[in-house]
């Protein structure tokens, strides 16, 4: 069979022969190896991450912290924490051109666990002052977390002129469990 063949075509033959050689001695030990090194690599990467830990561990601590501290009021008495959020919504309106129209009951959902309160408050405005006071209630504010928020407008009858209104949601948090151990 390679009597017909010629030195060129040989030679050729021989070193496609060792490349396929090569590509198999590749896949079977080499790749391994490479694997490895790479799984080596990544657990010296996981290790020194490790030492990390505890400053990440304290970190998210910290987080949770202000976290309640923000969304779960316990400072306040669940009886003040409705007129605390009227005077507060009230005292940014009157800082802008806005005023509170309605500030209805409260909603109190309880579980054995959690006690959540919702409430409903509507401003009219025009939307940039309605903004700043969103704004305050959002960021520099304790009142609670904004929940939701929601804009309409309304004719007045008797001037016939459209008005700009803005329901927000606020809700407050206890934690009833913790309560109840102190």
């Amino acid at each position: 069979m390679f009597k017909n063949i010629s030195e060129k075509q040989k030679f050729y033959l021989l070193i496609g022969t060792l490349v396929v050689v090569l590509f198999i001695c590749f896949q079977v030990a080499l790749k391994s190896t490479f694997a490895e090194i790479r799984k080596n690599k990544d657990l010296k990467t996981m290790a020194l991450e490790a030492v990390n830990i505890p400053q990440q561990t304290a970190l998210l601590k910290k987080q949770v912290v202000d976290l309640n501290n923000k969304y779960f009021n316990e400072n306040i008495r669940a009886d003040d924490n409705h007129e605390i959020i009227l005077e507060k919504v009230s005292n940014l309106a009157s800082g802008t051109n806005t005023s509170v129209t309605e500030y209805p009951a409260r909603h109190i959902y309880q579980t054995m666990n959690l006690h959540v309160e919702t409430h409903s408050i509507v401003l009219t405005g025009r939307f940039p002052d309605l903004l700043k006071v969103l704004y305050q209630l959002e960021v520099h504010e304790r009142v609670g977390r904004l929940v939701s928020l929601e804009y309409f407008t309304e004719t007045d009858r008797k001037t016939r002129r459209r008005n700009l209104y803005s329901r927000i949601y606020i809700q407050n948090y206890r934690n009833l469990k913790n309560n109840e151990d102190r």
